[in-house]
């Protein structure tokens, strides 16, 4: 298996509740939370969706809840945790991907939805239980050349009604008592991954179709 590529990743954290408990580390600690992403093939085909695994570390030193990755939270979305990947040109521009079609729907916030991540322990927003990203997918779509790919994840500071989907409707009111408990525990985070470079190269042209053979003579009269 090839070498995995890893890299530093950027941390910004506010309190929140409960969330008060981890503070910024002083200048040469360990930020309380961080990013990795890593790929065991950076080389792909034209038309390949790129196999990307996210690790969020939680170096806070305390047990950490934080939320997986829901239905319609992807970067630009309205609902939290906003999480996603970014892919950036060879001049750093973002490269805008192809859109896919979606379900209008949301599924509602569940108790499953918060993860309690152990200290020191990483956390996949896109694991088991979660829903997937569709970037992936969307990143198929790209023409041959070389890209810089990082991942984002940012809660929220605001209300449990962030997180929350066709349930919404009802506001936070409404909410079940035990979800907002868990939200008051979650960590008001704004991760940024290390970059990856993926090398797109074209797919192999298709062997030419073998010439047909002379048609047979007409038979003689």
């Amino acid at each position: 298996m090839k070498r995995l590529l890893t890299g530093a990743c950027l941390l910004a954290l506010w309190p929140l509740g409960l969330a008060s408990a981890f503070a910024e580390g002083e200048a040469g600690e360990k930020p309380p939370f961080s990013c990795t992403i890593t790929s065991a093939q950076t080389r792909i085909t034209e038309g390949q969706e790129p196999k990307i695994n996210v690790a969020i570390r939680n170096d806070s030193g305390k047990e950490a809840v934080l939320v997986g990755s829901l239905d319609g939270c992807a970067r630009g979305g309205g609902r939290f945790p906003r999480c996603g990947f970014e892919v950036l040109d060879t001049a750093g521009k973002p490269v805008q991907l192809q859109a896919l079609g979606r379900c209008g729907n949301q599924n509602s916030l569940r108790i499953e939805d918060f993860a309690t991540v152990a200290a020191g322990a990483d956390f996949n927003p896109f694991g088991k239980g979660f829903f997937g990203s569709a970037d992936p997918i969307r990143m198929s779509f790209l023409p041959p050349g070389t890209y810089r790919v990082h991942f984002t994840y940012q809660t929220s500071a605001g209300s449990i009604v962030d997180y929350m989907g066709d349930d919404r409707a009802g506001g936070e009111a409404k909410a079940d008592p035990k979800l907002k408990e868990l939200h008051k525990t979650v960590p008001v985070v704004d991760l940024k991954s290390n970059d990856l470079t993926f090398t797109i190269v074209p797919r192999k042209a298709s062997p030419a179709p073998a010439k047909a053979k002379d048609a047979a003579k007409p038979a003689s009269r």
